[in-house]
């Protein structure tokens, strides 16, 4: 019986689910976990400056105020990516977020672009500055 080959295909595998997100899925999670105010999300998504940012417990305050003032901007139905720029271990990503209601006043402030910086930590894309 060969069992080399299997073990080979289970280790490519294991390795393929384990190769990460791009930069720019990982900015559109961080954004659309901004959006909901999920800042458990976003710490997950987040390094460096970032995640030392969202450690602060007046995080969740200002993540509520956010959804908040998306709220009455209309909503958001989603985002999207607009440009990825990847140099290395860093990368930019340039998110568009969708509103519900375009014809909402606040609908061009929500779809106006927004940077979101990257970094590769540890072989995992995450989120430095936003």
């Amino acid at each position: 019986m060969h069992r080399t080959p299997i073990r080979l295909v289970v280790l490519a595998l294991l390795a393929l689910a384990g190769c990460g997100q791009s930069p720019g899925r990982v900015a559109q999670e961080y954004v659309e976990c901004t959006v909901r105010g999920d800042v458990d999300g976003m710490k997950a998504l987040a390094g460096g400056k970032a995640a030392e940012d969202l450690a602060d417990p007046k995080m969740a305050l200002a993540a509520g105020m956010a959804v908040a003032m998306i709220d009455r901007m209309g909503g958001v139905s989603g985002c999207e990516i607009v440009e990825e720029t990847v140099d290395n271990d860093a990368a930019t990503v340039l998110v568009k977020l969708i509103p519900k209601d375009p014809g909402n006043e606040g609908a061009k402030v929500l779809a106006n672009p927004r940077t979101v910086r990257l970094s590769r930590i540890d072989g995992q894309w995450k989120v430095v500055e936003d």
